[in-house]
């Protein structure tokens, strides 16, 4: 069974039509055609997470890497140590240089002075994230923290520019702030070596 039959199949089961679906997913009603259709076979990491979540499901079942097991079924926790279990729910350092790009955005709109001073720690946080995607060795866990690590570089490049479009901006040249992050970078990846 393919992912759209499969995503089909457990929206039938939980009696839900692709427009309920698709609103308690937040995700649009043409992407649900689209993947149940066939039309779109490799949708977005988050995508597949809020059908799953709507569908009360796991990715895995969505999937198909677990079809032993019928939809809608809970898999049994694997077992784990109660430090294995700590570490599980704390964030990754990916994570972390995420919800950091977004607060610095939101910081650059609002107080660009004091954004404009997080940068370098901006820059240690990409190198951290960078670090840890490096030994990741799950190619569709390496896949979800690439689409991460592009969102909070892209959140970072707006804080930037946001900066500098602004008054906080006027006494720099982009360059330099460019220059600067990237030094910190190298700094902070040599220092690692």
């Amino acid at each position: 069974m393919d992912l759209g039959a499969r995503i089909r199949k457990a929206r039938r089961t939980r009696g839900l039509t692709q427009e309920e679906l698709a609103r308690r997913a937040g995700v649009s009603l043409n992407g649900v055609r689209a993947l149940e259709q066939g039309g779109r076979t490799d949708p977005h990491f988050s995508t597949l997470s809020h059908l799953a979540g709507a569908l009360d499901t796991s990715i895995s079942d969505l999937v198909g890497e677990e079809a032993s097991r019928p939809l809608g079924e809970a898999p049994s926790p694997p077992e784990v140590s109660g430090e294995e279990r700590r570490n599980t729910t704390a964030p990754t350092p990916i994570d972390s240089f995420l919800e950091e790009s977004r607060a610095f955005v939101e910081e650059a709109k609002d107080e660009p002075w004091s954004a404009r001073e997080k940068m370098p720690t901006l820059a240690s946080s990409y190198v951290s994230a960078k670090r840890y995607r490096g030994r990741i060795t799950d190619v569709r866990e390496r896949i979800a923290a690439d689409d991460k690590l592009n969102e909070g570089r892209s959140l970072s490049s707006r804080g930037v520019f946001l900066i500098m479009s602004g008054p906080a901006g006027k006494d720099l040249r982009f360059f330099e702030l460019y220059k600067e992050m990237e030094e910190t970078k190298k700094r902070l990846l040599a220092e690692v070596r």
